[in-house]
């Protein structure tokens, strides 16, 4: 969904070269010199030192979230600046987790990305407006529309039994290579996923029953996402009164073609290693299957 709103050449996204820790984000890339940047070849350095050593790491982690240094990413990448990473949990104190998870002291992670943004816009603005995409956004909904008020905000559904059992995997991709062999326990893998899951979906549940925002928001069934991508930009772009352009829609065909799903391999797990069952992943995530999956939606 987020790669398909930013085929819209009159929108911009930050790409991870822009975003990561390591690398000075400023001066801010100016749009002519955005594909050449000498910041890239710097990432892509990182990136093989990396898998010199972390053998397979990359490629493992792409195979469900594509990780190179030209691509467009998630600003929770500059996240990271303001120490808001839910994948460093596993690596650090219980109380880091907590405080992940707590929203009311979230404010200044927002103050400080949309300075990142005006920083990266100073150089290079975009036409129409920003995309940008991070899950973990649900978690703290006041912080967000405090700083970005406008915001649109797009919310992709699919079934939970299999969306947590794959982030626990993701998050082992990212984590297990910090770890003596077999010291990393799936289960407590499990425990983190499932918490995140719990948290996302119970706190947007509650801020929209609260709030009625209801044409800030958008919401999309990840079935048809994969059936008629185009037919959901589409929508998407009809629910907040704007239009796809011809040079949008050929964009987006591009990338279907050049990035069919599987592109860079499928992880593979038993969900049961992270203590999961289909049964009782449906029962537990019933509340939100029946307020965004049921048929009626």
């Amino acid at each position: 969904m987020y790669n398909l709103l930013a085929c819209d050449p009159d929108t911009r996204a930050p790409m991870f070269w822009e975003m990561i820790h390591f690398i000075d984000p400023a001066p801010p890339a100016q749009q002519a010199t955005h594909a050449t940047d000498p910041r890239i070849d710097k990432v892509n350095a990182r990136f093989r030192t990396l898998d010199v050593l972390a053998p397979g790491m990359i490629k493992e982690m792409s195979k469900s979230h594509v990780t190179k240094a030209y691509q467009y990413d998630e600003e929770l990448t500059a996240m990271m600046h303001q120490m808001q990473l839910i994948m460093w949990a596993p690596m650090a104190p219980k109380k880091y987790e907590d405080w992940v998870f707590e929203a009311d002291n979230k404010r200044q992670i927002y103050v400080y990305l949309k300075r990142f943004i005006q920083m990266l816009q100073s150089a290079w603005a975009p036409k129409s407006h920003w995309v940008l995409k991070s899950p973990v956004h649900a978690l703290y909904l006041d912080a967000i529309l405090e700083q970005f008020p406008d915001a649109r905000i797009v919310v992709t559904h699919r079934e939970l039994e299999s969306v947590v059992p794959s982030l626990a995997r993701y998050i082992e991709s990212m984590t297990s290579y910090y770890f003596d062999d077999a010291t990393l326990s799936r289960l407590e893998l499990g425990r983190l996923a499932g918490r995140l899951t719990d948290e996302v979906t119970n706190r947007m549940i509650e801020f929209r029953r609260k709030h009625k925002q209801a044409e800030q928001f958008c919401d999309v069934q990840y079935s048809k996402l994969i059936s008629d991508p185009i037919g959901v930009v589409r929508d998407v772009y009809a629910h907040f009164g704007m239009t796809v352009t011809p040079e949008h829609e050929a964009a987006i065909r591009k990338y279907m073609e050049e990035n069919p799903q599987g592109k860079h391999g499928r992880q593979s797990y038993d969900i049961a290693d992270y203590g999961f069952t289909k049964e009782a992943l449906k029962k537990r995530y019933n509340k939100y299957l029946e307020t965004y999956l049921s048929p009626a939606k």
